[in-house]
């Protein structure tokens, strides 16, 4: 009896904690983009949305959420929180916490460049017309955006595929188990794309 009763209490104390620890950590936060020319962002596992707009500053989102049980624990990420350093004009933005999943959604000016490094999950890019560099191990990235402003887009598929719609001057290479992908403009933004497991969209919206 008294060993049943125990056991009632130890299941009740570790499933509170396990609904405490797995509550998600949303954070916000907004950065003056005026003396800045590349945000570069770090995400290990989960999401990158970022959408264009005609603001001045960069206005950041995230969802955190722990993805790694111990018994009848998981991950504690209530210490989560965004990490920004700048070096020159480039602003590095991370969330440096272990075993999560992270959906960040950012809204950037006209002017700023892009470097993303996602481990696994997806990339989304709205109506970009600056440079960019991306950096996917596994996953998804898709982007929109206007052929005349650039002056290349190289975009490289280790295993999948690369979709191109409405684009000219396109020189698409499949591979053994992979794709790549060159076009050619005649703006001067650059877009180099590298997806080591995936695919990769590319739509251009002046079509």
């Amino acid at each position: 009896m008294k060993k049943a009763i125990l056991a009632t209490i130890l299941l009740g104390m570790f499933s509170s904690l396990s609904v405490s620890a797995s509550e998600e950590v949303n954070l916000r936060n907004t950065y003056n983009a005026s003396d800045l020319k590349v945000l570069s962002i770090t995400n290990g596992v989960g999401s990158i949305r970022v959408e264009v707009a005609d603001i001045s500053s960069i206005e950041v989102e995230v969802a955190v959420e722990p993805t790694t049980s111990y018994f009848f624990f998981e991950s504690d990420i209530s210490d989560a929180e965004l990490s920004a350093s700048t070096n020159g004009g480039e602003l590095a933005l991370e969330v440096p916490v272990d075993d999560s999943e992270q959906n960040w959604l950012v809204r950037i000016p006209k002017h700023l460049g892009l470097s993303i490094d996602l481990g696994v999950g997806d990339v989304d890019i709205s109506n970009i017309n600056q440079n960019v560099t991306a950096n996917v191990g596994v996953g998804e990235f898709s982007a929109t955006l206007d052929q005349n402003s650039f002056k290349s887009l190289d975009a490289q598929a280790g295993v999948g595929g690369v979709s191109l719609s409405g684009f000219t001057n396109s020189e698409n290479e499949s591979h053994l188990v992979g794709n790549s992908a060159e076009i050619r403009g005649e703006g001067s933004a650059k877009l180099s794309v590298d997806v080591g497991v995936g695919g990769i969209n590319l739509k251009n919206q002046s079509e």
